[in-house]
């Protein structure tokens, strides 16, 4: 997260109140204060957690986009540098970029999780099915990552943000899984039932 609080934004004005996600903290935020052009047709938002500008011009479209997905605690250095990287593949409509990343991810896990380096892709997605890492019913979404990642590799044709969109759900949800949920259920106290 970049430090926006080292200083004040000057001469800001009153431009009308407008909900959104900040790029930069994650929040969920409202701010009236910013920026605004003399025809009134883009805005300049400041986070009032982070200080951080948002922009918004007559298109409605948004820059920075905030970033998709959600952090995942827990997960092993190299694995947390290539999801953050893909996430930030997907808020930049990098898309294929971000398909070919997420695919990585699960080579990464797999790896982590005891596989040999240099096999295929296919045997790393083998590996995590057989071995409890992708739950039995989501073993043909992992397997559609591997063909996506594939497509984005060796094909000329470009992912689109709803394949990617649809990776990253799949992705942070076996990371989620075996990571951030596995940890907890392995660090609770067992029930005693009198």
């Amino acid at each position: 997260m970049a430090d926006f609080y080292n200083g004040n934004w000057l001469n800001t004005v009153n431009i009308g109140s407008k909900k959104f996600r900040c790029w930069n903290c994650g929040n969920l935020v409202a701010s009236q204060h910013g920026y605004r052009t003399s025809a009134y047709m883009s805005h300049i938002y400041l986070c009032p957690h982070c200080n951080a500008p948002y922009i918004e011009d007559e298109g409605q479209r948004k820059y920075p986009c905030a970033l998709p997905g959600r952090p995942i605690d827990k997960l092993p250095d190299e694995v947390q540098k290539v999801y953050e990287e893909a996430r930030n593949c997907i808020a930049a409509g990098a898309y294929t970029a971000a398909v070919m990343i997420l695919r990585k991810i699960l080579m990464n896990l797999s790896v982590e999780e005891g596989a040999e380096e240099g096999e295929t892709f296919a045997y790393y997605v083998d590996y995590l099915c057989d071995n409890g890492f992708v739950h039995r019913r989501q073993r043909e979404q992992a397997k559609k990552i591997r063909r996506l990642g594939n497509d984005a590799n060796h094909k000329i044709e470009s992912r689109t943000k709803e394949d990617a969109i649809e990776l990253l759900n799949l992705v942070q949800l076996i990371l989620i899984n075996n990571y951030e949920q596995a940890d907890e259920a392995t660090n609770q106290e067992p029930e005693v039932v009198v």
